[in-house]
């Protein structure tokens, strides 16, 4: 019998002073994820189940109404997202689901910044969506900030790197559809996200990670944040601590997520031993270039499929 240990620390914890950091990165480095349970912040608690019904009335607009904020037309890499903006995975057979982005807007001269935009239809899209932004955003910057502090050798301090990070919050709406007929189908392919670390809140399960070469399942916890390491948190660790490669299952059932994608900001430099510099900013447009084709069209990047190469062997 296997038996899976599931990583958790207190939400709580990150506010004490004597934060056990050590442990911390013990737990990421050991399963590339963690469980942050009992929040108990009403922006969270109450944030949480508005920012679902909010997502319910998007994803339930008129094609033409949600086409009207499309991400391709946008300023920034902001809107609409629908299941014809497929990316490029070999495990992905079928696209089923759609998405909506919001991003920072602090001034910032980066090719994917600009102005959030929200469905009219909606009265308190804004309000909700900006919160439950805002609480995410808190909490990241926290745990950034105790990641810095440990891997202090880039010289980098959380309220610098943090001013105007290359964050994004991601609405997902996987649809009902027929379920594959083999389990190694995907309704979201294998990846690693390119970020430092995603903030998800799921409402059921269906979320699977690597581990020795088996895929494990992620529960959904009530009232609880799972972390997944991204792959800046690779760099700064100097590989101490892998980003996860993770995907979502093909089951038919109907789902929503909500990550964070916490970042620094588009124009931090990591240092690397024995390679240059690592560019926030850059490392995130050439990844997204193969989530995104009309990113493709936009921005003269490639992907770089260097993080995920040794992580999808026998998908």
């Amino acid at each position: 019998m296997n038996i899976q240990k599931i990583p958790v620390i207190e939400h709580a914890d990150f506010s004490i002073n004597n934060f056990q950091v050590k442990q911390f990165i013990g737990a990421l480095k050991e399963f590339g994820h963690i469980h942050i349970i009992n929040i108990t912040d009403p922006a969270f608690c109450a944030g949480a189940v508005h920012l679902k019904r909010v997502a319910q009335q998007l994803f339930g607009l008129s094609h033409e109404n949600k086409m009207s904020l499309y991400i391709g037309d946008s300023i920034g890499h902001r809107g609409y997202v629908p299941i014809t903006e497929k990316g490029q995975y070999a495990d992905e057979n079928k696209r089923v689901y759609e998405a909506f982005d919001i991003g920072f807007t602090g001034e910032s001269n980066w090719i994917l910044s600009g102005e959030n935009r929200y469905p009219e239809q909606i009265p308190d899209a804004a309000k909700v969506i900006n919160r439950y932004f805002d609480f995410s955003l808190a909490l990241g910057r926290s745990i950034t900030s105790h990641l810095l502090s440990h891997y202090d050798h880039h010289g980098i301090r959380a309220i610098d790197a943090t001013r105007s990070p290359a964050s994004q919050l991601r609405l997902i709406h996987y649809l009902s559809h027929e379920p594959e007929e083999t389990q190694l189908a995907s309704s979201m392919g294998a990846h690693t996200d390119y970020e430092l670390f995603t903030l998800m809140l799921q409402d059921s399960p269906g979320l699977f990670y690597k581990k020795n070469g088996d895929w494990q399942a992620v529960p959904a916890m009530r009232n609880s944040l799972l972390l997944i390491a991204g792959d800046v948190l690779e760099i700064l660790s100097g590989g101490e601590i892998q980003s996860l490669n993770h995907r979502v299952v093909a089951n038919g059932d109907e789902r929503y997520s909500f990550p964070f994608f916490m970042n620094l900001n588009p124009d931090t430099q990591l240092k690397r031993v024995g390679a240059p510099d690592f560019n926030i900013g850059r490392h995130l447009i050439s990844q997204l270039t193969r989530d995104f084709p009309y990113l493709r069209h936009k921005v003269d990047a490639t992907y770089n499929p260097d993080f995920e190469a040794n992580k999808n062997e026998a998908v």
